[in-house]
């Protein structure tokens, strides 16, 4: 998988229809539908509709955490964190093709995101060889609350040790900070609150 720039992740509102459409129409190249606060019914049937939308476009649609509704939304990828990852009893390689079922389209092999909050782990992470890999949080964000940020020189030394996946930082990113995040030499950025609260 090639670096890819913008990662869009939906916050915890309701319905973020309004907000995935101005994404797409942006050509935002990856976007991840992540709520934590929804049950499964209520996630599934909106995962169906940004399905339905981002169908044919050059938004890539990631599924956060729930394995079972990626698969049967045919989502693009999903994401997972180190919490799930315990939860999975196959690997990488076969949970691809778990997720494509009965599928038969040709070139749609399935994209895998994993996170990791610390040097270590980021390395101990790429070895499961994900699509790419997730490091943060980068500053503090409510988002991670529990997490204490990883910071400049983390980041800057996984991207100097990590070359064979897009690895890519999130964490309190925003408009004002992204030139100095960019300083580090990553490539890929994830954005929740700057992309969902001040583009409405």
């Amino acid at each position: 998988m090639k670096n890819f720039g913008l990662y869009c992740i939906t916050d915890n509102r309701n319905n973020p229809i309004s907000i995935i459409k101005i994404w797409i129409k942006l050509g935002v190249p990856m976007i991840q539908f992540r709520n934590k606060e929804m049950d499964n019914k209520e996630f599934a049937d909106m995962a169906w509709e940004i399905r339905k939308l981002t169908w044919g476009t050059k938004s890539k649609f990631i599924i956060n955490d729930r394995i079972e509704i990626a698969k049967d939304v045919d989502a693009d990828g999903l994401h997972l964190g180190q919490e799930d990852l315990k939860n999975i009893d196959y690997d990488l390689k076969n949970l691809r093709k778990y997720l494509l079922g009965q599928n038969t389209r040709l070139g749609k092999e399935k994209i895998i995101g994993l996170s990791s909050h610390s040097f270590d782990q980021a390395k101990e992470t790429a070895k499961l060889e994900p699509d790419y890999l997730s490091i943060g949080p980068f500053f503090t964000t409510p988002t991670k609350p529990t997490y204490t940020p990883i910071g400049f020189t983390t980041v800057k030394k996984v991207v100097e040790e990590i070359k064979n996946i897009p690895i890519v930082t999130i964490g309190g990113i925003n408009s004002k900070n992204l030139k100095e995040v960019l300083k580090t030499g990553i490539k890929n950025v994830a954005m929740v609150r700057e992309v969902n609260e001040n583009i409405d």
